[in-house]
């Protein structure tokens, strides 16, 4: 008899999850990257962070203090053991993508530099320019750093362009050897190894949600089995009525949903691994992208435009932690805004910023393509309606 697709899936994940494919499943993440330019490590509890005024900072997690920071370099990627590659700052129009090896044990001293070959025409700015934008990510594997890079441009003045001038992509994989430096040229086209990001790990739990609308109200159910044995655990209804899914942690661990509140929204946390609900918070903001530190919850704020001296100025936007129990500011902490905000030309695309006084929502599609959204709660309530819709009419289909 041959098993459901959902079936299916919780088989597949636990039979990674007990060692038979010799893989590890998708899980929950000690080092996570929470935003490009922002790393995690819970397990050290340490965040690296892009400073606005260009470098590094190490920030412990509980108390928002700097431990470090260091111009050596400028985009943090990913953490092996005691060494954080990262991206340093351009020279001028150099066409080269070098990346450091800080070690963390010692952040004075001279980091290992690793130059990533580029293609001709292609320059790897941290910052966007107008017309062009450069995205490198990183993973730490196997002794190794795997980094995947990807550059678009995309004409903003001239004559119309011709048949394919309008937008030019460049994409590349490399391997680092964090013992020798040594880069070794992957195929970008080469998929990872696949594996059912539906279903992923917390801890001893394979976990997987189930979104429905019912009469016009979200229902999101807790669906989890044993990691060890397959075997399923009940399942736990996280919410039935009033609340909106908002969004999933980075690492994870926690669910975020949100309801409106005279004055506001009310933020409520459930953990993934049993179910619970962790705290309910006020906030301004109906979600964000976000992740729990110990009593803290850590959430990104959006940029800022407010006008200054007959000028337009980003405030840039912050790393912020608060309380659970409470909802009140423990610390935050500056990150480098790194999309365009200058003019755009006549005829170029319009309605790319946001109004002055009105926080950005601009976000990633995907890796080098750039997205606008404005910070409407009420739109933005649809949008997440519409979404559970369609999830509620997967489960439907698969059953």
């Amino acid at each position: 008899m041959r098993a459901s697709p959902r079936v299916a899936r919780w088989l597949l994940v636990a039979a990674l999850a007990c060692g038979s494919q010799g893989v590890e499943p998708v899980g929950a993440e000690a080092v996570f990257e929470f935003r490009p330019g922002v790393i995690v490590d819970s397990g050290r509890g340490d965040v690296y962070v892009m400073h606005p005024g260009g470098g590094i900072d190490a920030v412990d997690l509980a108390s928002g203090e700097r431990i470090w920071r260091t111009k050596r370099a400028a985009k943090p990627l990913a953490r092996h053991g005691d060494l954080l590659a990262a991206q340093v700052e351009p020279r001028g129009e150099e066409a080269r993508l070098r990346i450091a090896l800080l070690d963390n044990r010692a952040i004075r001293s001279e980091p290992q530099i690793v130059e990533v070959p580029l293609p001709d025409g292609v320059w790897p700015g941290i910052d966007d320019r107008l017309e062009s934008s450069f995205d490198v990510s990183a993973r730490a594997a196997d002794g190794s750093f795997v980094l995947r890079w990807r550059y678009v441009f995309r004409r903003a003045t001239g004559p119309p362009p011709g048949p394919g001038e309008e937008a030019r992509e460049a994409a590349g994989r490399v391997r680092i050897d964090v013992a020798t430096g040594r880069v070794t040229t992957l195929d970008p086209a080469k998929a990872e190894e696949e594996r059912p990001e539906r279903v992923w790990r917390v801890d001893g739990v394979l976990v997987e949600l189930e979104r429905t609308m019912r009469a016009g109200s979200q229902r999101v159910v807790l669906k989890r089995r044993d990691a060890a044995t397959g075997a399923p655990l009940p399942d736990v209804t996280l919410f039935e009525e009033g609340l909106g899914f908002r969004s999933v942690s980075a690492d994870r661990r926690h669910l975020l949903a949100s309801r409106r509140e005279p004055g506001g929204w009310e933020w409520v946390v459930f953990s993934l691994e049993t179910g619970a609900r962790v705290a309910a918070l006020p906030h301004d903001m109906a979600g964000a992208r976000f992740f729990v530190a110990g009593s803290g919850l850590v959430h990104e704020t959006e940029v800022l435009l407010r006008r200054e001296g007959g000028r337009v100025v980003a405030e840039p936007g912050r790393l912020r932690a608060v309380d659970l129990g409470t909802g009140s500011e423990v610390w935050s902490h500056a990150i480098r805004d790194t999309r365009y905000r200058g003019p755009q030309p006549p005829g170029g695309p319009q309605g790319t910023q946001p109004r002055v006084g009105q926080r950005s929502g601009l976000s990633r599609s995907d890796k080098g393509s750039l997205t606008t959204t404005r910070a409407d709660p009420a739109s933005e309530d649809r949008r997440r309606e519409i979404q559970a819709e369609r999830s509620a009419r997967t489960v439907a289909a698969e059953r």
